[in-house]
């Protein structure tokens, strides 16, 4: 039957309840022509004609006995009986045609997809086995099993890099919120105090680097760092790390978002001064700020909403810390200096 299988539930029901109904009619016919027949046989009843051309003769058929009464009875009752038999039969035998052929295999299928979705194992196939609106059904499940499938497969992809920036996370994250409480109280920058601490020029260069690779990440552009330390006699240098953490932040995220592909960063450590420098290769700093000087909430064109706030705490912050910053445009971008005076332990 697996032309069955093939035609729409509709057609499909249509054609099994016409073939049945008309088999169970013509067995009613059968059946009824049959009975009449028989009893007619057994049991005969009423009168008979016999012309010919000179008369007519009337005869009479004996009365039956009573067992072909009986059966003549019974008979009557088959051709009732058997007729409404037969199409209830039909009728539960397309009911059941109809589940058995159409619908039995593809809702098993659809079931054990479902199951098998629900306890995440997306490692089947849910096959359509016929082109009927199951069948459609069951390919529409095979489309959203490849897609959760396929969702699952990039988020696993991501969880490595993700685990392994978990620690840079938590320490990037200390500083973002002290770079959000900075800049909510702006107004109060002048205020701040300088909290040093000894600093090894070394390790301060490195964790400066992981910082960068981080906003590297998620720029999607080259950032490259370098550094050079030239200390000296002076073993303990004192530094407000959170100071030139904050100042980095900003100069690299504003580096990164108008460069066209690539940022250079270097850092270079000497007896008195720190000095941080960001090169990029976009279209450098607006004429209008580098004439009048950085200022708060300053907008130099649509691009440059961005610079106000960002370089206006830089440049607090290089003040409090005794330096300054330099801002210029070069033939192949921009470039920013933060100096930052150092101080050592016999300073305090």
């Amino acid at each position: 039957m697996e032309w069955i299988k093939q035609m729409s539930l509709k057609k499909a029901l249509f054609t099994l309840t016409f073939t049945n109904l008309l088999i169970a009619a013509v067995l009613s016919i059968l059946v009824f022509w049959a009975c009449i027949k028989f009893s007619t046989t057994i049991a005969p009843q009423g009168v008979t004609l016999n012309v010919s051309l000179d008369s007519i003769e009337r005869a009479e058929f004996s009365k039956p006995s009573a067992d072909a009464a009986r059966i003549g009875d019974i008979c009557s009752l088959l051709q009732i009986a058997l007729p409404v038999l037969f199409f209830v039969i039909a009728l539960v035998a397309t009911a059941s045609m109809f589940y058995r052929w159409k619908l039995k295999e593809p809702l098993a299928i659809l079931t054990d997809g479902a199951n098998r979705i629900m306890d995440n194992d997306l490692d089947f196939v849910i096959e359509a086995k016929t082109g009927d609106e199951l069948g459609l059904l069951c390919s529409a499940f095979e489309t959203m099993r490849q897609s959760l499938l396929k969702n699952h497969l990039e988020l696993w992809g991501q969880t490595e890099p993700l685990i392994e920036n978990l620690s840079r996370i938590e320490n990037y994250t200390s500083r973002i919120e002290r770079y959000v409480e900075t800049m909510s109280n702006v107004q109060r920058l002048e205020q701040v105090q300088l909290k040093k601490a000894p600093v090894d020029p070394v390790v301060l260069a490195k964790e400066l680097e992981n910082a960068l690779s981080f906003a590297e990440s998620d720029s999607g552009k080259r950032l490259s760092f370098c550094s050079a330390c030239s200390i000296g006699e002076i073993s303990d240098i004192m530094l407000d790390k959170n100071v030139l953490f904050e100042i980095t932040e900003n100069l690299v995220s504003n580096a990164l978002r108008f460069a066209k592909q690539s940022v250079v960063v270097s850092l270079s450590i000497q007896p008195e001064t720190l000095i941080f420098e960001v090169t990029d290769d976009g279209n450098g700093f607006p004429d209008k700020l580098l004439k009048s000087g950085i200022q708060p909430f300053q907008k130099c064109g649509e691009e440059a909403a961005h610079f106000g706030m960002g370089l206006y705490i830089c440049e607090l912050l290089c003040q409090k810390h005794g330096g300054t910053l330099k801002m210029e445009n070069l033939p192949t971008g921009a470039k920013a200096t933060a100096v930052l005076r150092l101080y050592t332990k016999n300073a305090f």
